[in-house]
């Protein structure tokens, strides 16, 4: 699939785009894309919040960086809501109502019309509350427009020798159980926790879920064993910290 002749035919007639940038596969690729067919006509919008993680952050500057591409960041520290941090089952339209929004603002200051994302077609429609807030604020998804699914993003970002230094993480809140309301200060204990099991087991790619007391560890398949030989420090670490650690054997495979 040629994926950069299915986008330049689809953006056909645009001269300016504001690209809804995370650092993530898809929204690093349709960057890395809309600027080699725009220059510097294309803007990727950060936007930063107590949801990312300084791991995340870090990564996307340096992606973005590499790629070449321009990048604004816009701080939303304190436009987060309690709607977000009420962790209903609406928490992702509530913040992607917000980080759309200030993609918009920015791209309304540079005279910039269309605005998009990197969602893909294989995204259900029905399980990204988020896309709401999308349609509502006019983000377009060419990705998913074009049938361009989440296998062919990965080979092409592959293709262009970055995936190793993306970061495959999500929002912090995913480490909550959805209706346990939270703060930033939940978020910067998971993070800080997180940081410390890399550094004593090792793994590339960790998730710690917490639900009141109980850790559930999570890292990719291939990792697991990292964190088996490493348990006995890992988790005198942790339950000096007031927790219960497990590890989670099937791995995660988000």
């Amino acid at each position: 699939m040629d994926i950069l002749s299915e986008l330049q035919e689809y953006i056909k007639g645009t001269e300016k785009a504001a690209i809804a940038y995370s650092g993530g596969f898809d929204s690093t690729l349709l960057l890395k894309l809309m600027t080699d067919l725009l220059g510097g006509n294309c803007v990727g919008v950060f936007v930063d919040s107590p949801l990312l993680s300084q791991r995340q952050r870090d990564a996307a500057d340096r992606t973005a960086s590499e790629i070449g591409a321009r990048i604004i960041r816009v701080n939303a520290d304190e436009d987060i809501t309690k709607d977000v941090f009420r962790n209903d089952p609406e928490r992702c339209y509530f913040c992607k109502t917000l980080i759309y929004g200030k993609v918009r603002e920015v791209a309304s200051d540079l005279s910039i019309d269309i605005c998009f994302d990197g969602e893909n077609s294989d995204d259900v429609e029905g399980e990204r509350p988020g896309r709401r807030a999308a349609r509502e604020l006019g983000i377009k998804s060419p990705f998913r427009d074009l049938g361009i699914g989440k296998q062919d993003i990965i080979d092409a970002v592959a293709s262009l020798g970055i995936s190793e230094r993306i970061i495959k993480d999500t929002c912090m809140a995913t480490r909550i159980p959805s209706g346990t309301a939270f703060n930033e200060m939940d978020l910067r204990f998971i993070e800080n926790c997180e940081e410390l099991i890399r550094q004593i087991s090792g793994v590339f790619q960790v998730r710690m879920r917490l639900s009141s007391d109980t850790a559930t560890i999570l890292t990719a398949p291939d990792e697991i064993q990292k964190l088996i030989d490493s348990r006995d420090r890992l988790f005198s670490v942790l339950q000096n910290m007031g927790l219960e650690p497990i590890i989670d054997m099937n791995g995660y495979t988000g």
